[in-house]
């Protein structure tokens, strides 16, 4: 009840189109400035650049959903149903999983185009493509893990931005900081943990880090 009451409401608001339109462009534009354009058959540089463009739409969407429901007293309506507030979160949660997954379904077109320009790895290309949809989800929950403390619409987005930012900052600069404090900044930074991707290698318990915590 709660997943189809989101999705409708998912697509019938203006901010939430943008965003994955936003999502999609920019995945779109980097595809062809990256690959297409040069000719290159490789689609890890192009997931790295998408995780943070997915760092700035997600959280706007899952933040806003969350809070312009309370604002409109819609919670009120569901704490009537005779769901528990677990059954709640999880309905929103996946409304709004399955909200990115279309734009993400959109980079699963990359692979197969690809394969024009020369020989393509699919397995990792996919797997790629799998480990920036988990992020995806990571960004979800934080989001909505924010958007439930705090109850200003401002206040949930300037925080959630403002961690992310951080924890990017954190692995970027990581170099400077002695050891061990260099590997626990790089361990923190979600973000940074797309280099093991841009750089050929899955990283198993990086995949683990995103679940975990979402």
């Amino acid at each position: 009840t709660v997943f189809f009451r989101e999705i409708k409401s998912l697509f019938r608001s203006i901010y939430a189109i943008v965003s994955i339109t936003v999502f999609a462009l920019a995945s779109g534009i980097f595809f062809v400035l990256n690959n297409v354009s040069l000719g290159y058959p490789s689609i890890e540089s192009i997931i790295a650049t998408l995780s943070l463009v997915a760092a700035v739409t997600v959280p706007a969407v899952a933040c806003l959903s969350i809070n312009l429901e309370r604002k409109k007293r819609n919670d009120e309506y569901l704490a009537t149903l005779p769901l528990t507030r677990s059954q709640i979160v999880l309905g929103k949660f996946l409304a709004l999983t399955a909200f990115f997954a279309i734009p993400t379904a959109v980079v699963c077109l990359y692979p197969v185009i690809l394969g024009f320009f020369g020989k393509v790895s699919y397995s990792y290309a996919y797997a790629a493509i799998f480990f920036l949809f988990v992020f995806e989800l990571l960004l979800i929950a934080l989001s909505m893990a924010f958007s439930a403390i705090f109850k200003k619409i401002w206040l949930s987005l300037t925080v959630t931005y403002s961690i992310l930012t951080v924890s990017f900052l954190l692995g970027a600069f990581s170099i400077v900081f002695p050891e061990p404090i260099r590997t626990m900044a790089r361990f923190i930074s979600p973000l940074r943990r797309f280099d093991t991707v841009v750089y050929g290698k899955l990283d198993i318990p990086t995949l683990a880090f995103y679940a975990l915590f979402a």
